[in-house]
């Protein structure tokens, strides 16, 4: 194991692995200075509701990074936490992180084919972060802010894609029309990542949810309950 990943996902290292993640999280929170913009209420609830699905798309893009067919079979939680399951033998940590790995595999196909830069991955996690769609409990005036602030990040998207196409088509002597396709079909994969998302978040949430009721790993405190489980009265997916 490369040292990529350095701690087995197991019940003992759950709520580490759960802490961890989170904190990165609300670290990356304090450098978007968008969010200062909107009222505290609304604040909370965007931040609270949408930490799975950033978190979960972090983990998608750690997977991505993590090449190599001697991992092939392996989870990337990041932080240093992963999942092999020739090394697990707990049920249902292996339930949750091989329901986990599918449905990441399933998300990095079509990605695998037209790749996904750093600043790609970032603009993507914006939008997903601003993202109000399945979300109840904002405010009108934080509904417009954050959807202003989703098809900014997406609009900038479309002109990065198009941009990194244009290098390449231009080193590989593509035609005009080439280009247009090969952009076209590129953002259509990376505007798709944001739906897929929307599963694995309720996915983890949902599985989260559970060890959280029954402490599975320590799960049971304060900030895990009101994130997995009371935030659910004001989100719906």
């Amino acid at each position: 194991m490369k040292a990529v990943a350095a701690t087995q996902m197991t019940e003992e290292t759950l709520s580490a692995m759960w802490f961890r993640l989170v904190a990165h999280y609300f670290e990356w929170l304090t450098g978007i200075s968008e969010i200062q913009y909107m009222a505290h209420e609304d604040k909370v609830r965007l931040v609270v509701c949408h930490l799975c699905k950033v978190v979960c798309l972090s983990v998608v893009y750690t997977n991505y990074t993590c090449k190599g067919s001697e991992q092939e079979d392996c989870l990337f939680f990041g932080s240093e936490f992963y999942w092999d399951p020739a090394r697990s033998n707990d049920p249902l940590m292996d339930e949750y992180c091989l329901e986990m790995k599918r449905t990441v595999n399933r998300i990095l196909a079509p990605v695998k084919k037209f790749g996904m830069s750093r600043e790609e991955f970032i603009l993507i996690k914006l939008m997903i972060l601003f993202d109000c769609t399945n979300l109840t409990g904002i405010s009108d005036e934080g509904l417009e802010f954050a959807r202003s602030m989703c098809n900014k990040y997406r609009a900038t998207l479309s002109q990065l894609v198009r941009f990194h196409v244009e290098e390449m088509g231009v080193a590989e002597g593509w035609s005009g029309e080439q280009i247009d396709r090969y952009s076209m079909e590129k953002l259509k994969c990376l505007l798709d990542v944001p739906m897929s998302i929307e599963v694995l978040g309720k996915l983890d949430d949902d599985s989260l949810a559970d060890m959280v009721e029954n402490n599975y790993g320590g799960m049971r405190g304060i900030l895990q309950q009101q994130i997995h489980t009371e935030s659910r009265k004001i989100r719906r997916f």
